[in-house]
């Protein structure tokens, strides 16, 4: 059944760019702002309501529409569940079926290697390399997927994702206002100083922690690849494709290292990814040269975690500093003029003591997650067969 048929309506969104100045309350998404089936508001950006009425008229959506990347990472798609969504949308894809029943059996066809895979044929035979509303329109949906999913299933493993998902945004909250209480509004100097100010040291020249070095050691079978576009906010999207050591691209080249912070090196781009003790994805990874990776002793960990993911001042200033003719980012001369607070050892310990365990549960709860998407594609693949 081709999409079309399902669908009563598809449109895309504003080729616009509004400038981001957060000052209204419209979120523009873009393909960096969805992935997984949802909306991250992590470095999302919100524009006034003069620029929404400009735009809204081609690329307003409603609840329970679909929307879907049209260039980017190939699978960054959600599902809208807002009432009364006020987003505006930039080079997205909307599909709006017929029915509720309709609509989720295309969103999760969306998910699977079967519509990936077409797409991917359809960029590389592409002069220009974006999806088109045509070529998704004309897509078959296989019968067997279209008659045979059970939505409840699938219902569910969503709803336990979300939840996780809700609980990872209440711990990312709570240590924000503990950072910012320590060391933003100076409690930790206070309490810890030992009758001295915190010193103020190079992000990558200190003795908490070491900028990582390109190179990958060998390793047999296969990994998953993550180039940024894979990279959600600090969450991984379900398109990653497998690598072998071998038969890689020559970006495939950055470790992931036990007790180490990653971040995008590019401008405006707002992506956090980390490799606690015994992580459960350490070993099967492998990140582009498109980040970079700070490691971290045991005890500065959770400090240096939460410089690089607690507040807005460190994706700011990397940007500030950021440089390049076509794609400006940040290089390693750039991140040694960052500079930031060195707190005492035993500043270092105490605030561990407390923030640590609410990383690892971080942690923990985004390995059950990936566990649970893992479980949603191999029973969707289940289904071509």
């Amino acid at each position: 059944m081709k999409i079309s048929i399902i669908c009563s309506k598809i449109f895309d969104g504003t080729h616009d760019s509004p400038k981001p100045n957060n000052s209204g309350h419209h979120l523009l998404i873009n393909s960096k702002n969805i992935g997984n089936g949802y909306v991250d508001f992590n470095g999302a950006y919100y524009i006034s309501d003069n620029d929404y009425e400009k735009i809204i008229k081609r690329s307003g959506v409603q609840k329970h529409d679909i929307l879907i990347s049209m260039i980017g990472t190939i699978g960054n798609i959600c599902l809208i569940h807002d009432d009364n969504p006020s987003y505006a949308i930039k080079n997205m894809g909307v599909f709006r079926c017929k029915t509720y029943s309709e609509t989720l059996r295309l969103f999760y066809y969306l998910q699977t290697d079967d519509f990936k895979q077409k797409a991917r044929n359809f960029l590389n035979s592409s002069i220009q390399k974006f999806l088109t509303l045509d070529f998704i329109r004309n897509i078959d949906i296989p019968d067997n997927l279209y008659y045979g999913l059970d939505i409840s299933k699938l219902s569910h493993l969503d709803k336990k994702i979300n939840t996780n998902s809700r609980t990872i945004d209440v711990l990312n909250n709570k240590i924000k206002d503990i950072y910012s209480y320590w060391f933003i509004d100076c409690y930790a100097e206070k309490r810890f100083n030992d009758g001295n100010e915190f010193k103020q040291v190079s992000l990558i020249k200190n003795d908490m922690c070491s900028l990582i070095s390109t190179g990958i050691e060998k390793f047999n079978g296969y990994k998953k690849y993550f180039s940024t576009s894979e990279v959600l906010g600090n969450d991984y999207s379900n398109s990653a494709k497998k690598i072998s050591y071998d038969n890689r691209e020559s970006r495939a080249n950055m470790g992931p290292k036990e007790f180490s912070v990653w971040f995008a090196k590019m401008k405006k781009s707002i992506k956090h990814i980390w490799f606690g003790k015994n992580s459960y994805l350490q070993n099967k990874i492998i990140l582009s040269t498109g980040f970079a990776g700070l490691k971290c002793s045991s005890f500065s960990y959770s400090y240096i975690w939460s410089v690089i993911n607690a507040n807005d001042w460190f994706e700011k200033i990397k940007d500030s500093i950021a440089t390049g003719s076509t794609q400006e980012a940040i290089n390693e001369n750039g991140l040694s003029y960052i500079l930031i607070k060195r707190p005492t050892d035993k500043c270092l310990e105490k605030y561990s003591e407390i923030v640590l365990p609410m990383i690892e549960q971080i942690s923990k709860i985004k390995e059950e997650n990936d566990i649970l998407y893992n479980l949603k594609s191999d029973y969707l693949e289940k289904l071509f067969f």
